[in-house]
């Protein structure tokens, strides 16, 4: 749903989506460690135009450079903020003026395993925001994840089976 939403969007449109504690089996197709996603521009990967950076060890200043970079051999490029939650405040409030005029060929993804909604460039950025909270999933529907995501790829699981792979 959330790649159907952006793709509607162009270059004049940015997108972003917020997620909290998206919880997807490591190995999956679709993910591995549990995080949240904040998503500026409408997004394609594009090889060496991607960078990745960590809230822990990078400033802001060199992931908004980044960001503002012009693709190089395409015509996108994805900057990636992983753990945007260890950002000090004071790192935060250099993303304010890029929250309100994103550069219109990046897609900047803020990875965080919770936003503290009280900061200004978290509120800041849920105004730009198409909301999506990905929590993980109660406990009595991951049979039935299991069950229809095996059927989407063609493979028929076992009650016996579907047991195991969701302990």
């Amino acid at each position: 749903e959330v790649l159907a939403d952006l793709g509607d969007r162009g270059p004049d449109q940015p997108g972003r989506v917020h997620a909290e504690h998206v919880g997807v089996p490591e190995g999956h197709p679709r993910g591995g460690e549990e995080h949240g996603v904040a998503v500026l521009g409408d997004g394609q990967d594009a090889g060496f135009n991607c960078d990745v950076f960590h809230g822990d060890e990078d400033a802001a200043d060199r992931v908004l450079s980044c960001a503002m970079e012009i693709p190089v051999f395409a015509s996108r490029r994805l900057v990636v903020l992983k753990q945007a939650d260890k950002w000090p405040a004071r790192e935060t409030e250099k993303c304010l003026p890029y929250l309100t005029a994103p550069h219109e060929s990046t897609t900047l993804v803020f990875a965080a395993a919770k936003l503290d909604r009280r900061l200004k460039w978290t509120q800041a950025l849920m105004r730009r925001a198409v909301v999506v909270d990905c929590d993980p999933l109660p406990e009595r529907q991951v049979s039935a994840w299991i069950h229809a995501e095996a059927t989407s790829l063609g493979i028929t699981v076992r009650e016996d089976a579907g047991q195991l792979l969701k302990e």
